[in-house]
This record gives C-alpha cells, sequence and structure tokens, in this order.
C-alpha cells in the first residue's frame, strides 16, 4: 500500500503539457539542462521580464535576462522561493489571470491558480528580512488563505512592529476574522 501511495504523490507532481507544446530546453547557471514550459510572462521596467514556467516534474521556473543571456532557475523547496518573489511586483489578479491563460495554453488543461505557490510565497515574504516584500505579500493576502502558521507570522509582525501601521492593521484584521471564525 505504501509504494502505491507514493506512486500517486509522484505522479500528481508530473506536469502535462499540451499536446501541441514542445518542452524547453535551458541551460542554468551550472551549465545542467532545465526541461520546462513557459506559463506566464512578467514585464517589468525598461523591457525587462521574467518568464515563470513548470518543469516537467512541477518544480517553479525563473527565466531572466543576465548579463547579455538568459538564466533559469528552479525552485527546488520553500526555502528557494526567492527565485520567484519577483512574482509579488504585480497585482495578483493579474499573476491569476495571465498564469490561467498560461496553463490553458501549454499543459493539458487539468491545472488551475492553486498550482503556483501564492500562499506560501506570501508567508516566505512575511517572514523575510525585507520590508518591500512582506508588504507587497500583505497586498497579495486573502482571508479565505488564512491558516493558524500566518496567524502566529501576523502576531509576530504586529508585535515587533516589522511593517508599517497600515500593513499591520491589514494583517491585525485580516488575523481577527481568522481567529473568530
Amino acid at each position: 500500500m505504501e509504494r502505491k501511495k507514493r506512486t500517486q504523490i509522484s505522479q500528481l507532481n508530473k506536469i502535462e503539457k499540451h499536446i501541441n507544446v514542445e518542452w524547453s530546453i535551458t541551460l542554468n547557471s551550472n551549465s545542467e539542462e532545465i526541461k520546462w514550459i513557459p506559463i506566464f510572462c512578467l514585464d517589468f521596467d525598461h523591457d525587462y521580464k521574467r518568464t515563470f514556467g513548470l518543469t516537467s516534474d512541477g518544480k517553479w521556473t525563473n527565466l531572466s535576462p543576465r548579463l547579455h543571456r538568459q538564466t533559469i532557475t528552479v525552485v527546488h523547496d520553500q526555502k528557494e522561493y526567492l527565485k520567484i518573489i519577483t512574482a509579488l511586483q504585480k497585482e495578483r489578479p493579474e499573476i491569476e489571470e495571465k498564469l490561467l491563460e498560461g496553463l490553458k495554453k501549454n499543459t493539458n488543461g487539468s491545472y488551475n491558480v492553486h498550482i503556483f505557490p501564492f500562499l506560501d510565497l506570501i508567508k516566505y515574504a512575511l517572514k523575510g528580512d525585507s520590508n518591500y516584500w512582506a508588504k507587497r505579500a500583505v497586498s497579495w493576502l486573502r482571508q479565505e488563505e488564512f491558516d493558524h502558521e500566518l496567524s502566529l507570522i501576523a502576531k509576530k509582525i504586529i508585535t515587533e512592529k516589522k511593517l508599517d501601521q497600515s500593513a499591520r492593521h491589514q494583517l491585525f484584521r485580516l488575523m481577527k476574522r481568522f481567529e473568530n471564525s
């Protein structure tokens, strides 16, 4: 039974691409080949953009320009969310829209926005040292996503006055709603 469970879990992580889409092969900074499909692009200032995608085993990637060439990074676990934190610079509805469009276009259609680690990225940013990313994470946060771990993170931020009053107040409201539910 245990073997069967492991097989089912690993199959859930395998990404099924659309039949008309080919896997991209890009070298990372260690000259290793990364097999992935692009899902969505985010445009920033001065023709600077980042392309977020998924590897065949379900890990998020970030393709970014570096010194006249493109570099791809792969997020292997939650400790590496710094590689995709730039997504927080955009509004969440924009990310969700681009994500859904990309999933529909480039995968077999069985995925939804929950494939992107919104909540884990929010927690990562709130626990980090950057007030900028923490404030951006607060702007992405939704009441229905609040959980016990997030409540503990919020209490710490509020107690330590880590963020400005407006962001702390927004976190406090969400935390109280969670506690009263």
